[in-house]
């Protein structure tokens, strides 16, 4: 689901796209979630590509870098205008969620190694119309191989032969007969693992997809059954994806591993439920990145990361972010299902809970040896401290 790589972008090469591109000042300007002098963290909207589309639509690296030359979008205080970014990790067209940049070759290389190494601690919020049929919760590993149609396929070995069966006419003296040889081809899986959790979504219901959806929807309470809170702990393009499905638990919406499975656009859903949720920076991590000095403190010689979040920036999400007391970064994206889940009078729930003090439950389960997540969490869901 998200794949680590480094691309840059500065404004001659928006200016150069310019003629050719869809006009990025028409698509919606994406939410900082957190910014500094080294780091910018977006939050991606579903339906863009990191780079720009072969259909022309602008990626989000080109929108990004656009919204900063037109001023609506500013950086930190300590930022030219004309800052590189840096692309150091991926996230699918279809996901949304937390992306985050860099505003300098410094910052690109230590971010890109920490993802080498799989030193980020990231998770991402599901929903699926299936049931959890064999486990409720557990670990998913394997070898990622490409398959058809962009699809690609968990497999148990990390390597896969190929035989290929090639038919040759060979005339000999008398007449003429068919030689069959096997040609073989080894290839190498890339693997993967992550941690699932789930949670059952039964006892909600929605009035906005039934009012919204067409002849799919087969009943008012056609909404995704199951909430899939995961963990990954390797970064390869369709992971999560390939991960639900290999559960019985294929994304609401995705259209390369659901199709039509268990109603997959049943009430109107109409993009891949996915959305990249958490981001946790180590402190060591921060500590590895470059550091400023700051006017007054003390004798110079303490270099300190200068956390900067644009107060002064109208497209901030406030309490998006948290720093603990070692230096660690939490960035938090609050996920945007919950709407799918409104009370409804044609459907009523025996349950008091909510969409997200069902999330906020995964959260206390299974994040305790983070609770600065939590707690972030807990003010964006359920609005309690």
């Amino acid at each position: 689901t998200t794949t680590t790589t480094t691309t840059t972008t500065t404004t001659s090469s928006v200016l150069q796209q310019q003629f050719t591109l869809a006009d990025p000042s028409q698509q919606a300007l994406p939410v900082v979630l957190y910014q500094d002098d080294n780091l910018l963290v977006m939050d991606k909207p579903a339906g863009i590509s990191h780079h720009n589309d072969d259909d022309r639509h602008p990626g989000i690296l080109t929108l990004v870098r656009h919204h900063i030359d037109d001023g609506r979008l500013r950086l930190s205080p300590n930022n030219h205008d004309d800052v590189r970014l840096y692309g150091v990790h991926r996230l699918d067209k279809v996901t949304s969620g937390i992306l985050l940049l860099a505003k300098n070759a410094a910052t690109a290389k230590v971010l890109t190694q920490a993802f080498q190494r799989h030193a980020l601690v990231k998770y991402y919020t599901g929903l699926s119309f299936g049931k959890p049929q064999k486990k409720k919760q557990g670990w998913v590993q394997g070898w990622l191989y490409r398959g058809r149609c962009k699809s690609w396929m968990l497999a148990t070995e990390p390597t896969k032969v190929t035989k290929t069966t090639i038919s040759t006419t060979q005339p000999l003296p008398d007449n003429t007969t068919i030689h069959s040889s096997s040609n073989s081809t080894v290839r190498n899986g890339l693997f993967c693992k992550t941690r699932f959790f789930t949670a059952g979504l039964g006892h909600l219901s929605s009035s906005s997809l039934s009012s919204s959806s067409s002849s799919s929807l087969s009943s008012p309470c056609a909404v995704p059954k199951t909430l899939l809170w995961f963990r990954p702990y390797t970064g390869r393009t369709h992971q999560l994806r390939v991960t639900a499905k290999s559960v019985g638990l294929a994304l609401a919406g995705d259209d390369i591993y659901a199709g039509n499975h268990k109603g997959n656009h049943k009430g109107g859903i109409s993009r891949t439920c996915l959305h990249a949720t958490a981001l946790y920076l180590p402190p060591e991590i921060v500590r590895a990145l470059p550091q400023r000095q700051e006017d007054g403190d003390g004798d110079g010689d303490e270099m300190r990361h200068h956390h900067v979040i644009s107060n002064h920036n109208n497209n901030t999400t406030a309490n998006s972010w948290a720093v603990d007391e070692d230096g660690g970064i939490t960035i938090w994206s609050t996920p945007p299902f919950g709407a799918y889940y409104e009370a409804s009078n044609d459907c009523s729930s025996s349950s008091s809970s909510s969409w997200n003090e069902t999330l906020m439950g995964l959260l206390d389960k299974h994040c305790g040896e983070f609770p600065q997540l939590q707690a972030l969490a807990r003010r964006a869901l359920v609005s309690s401290p």
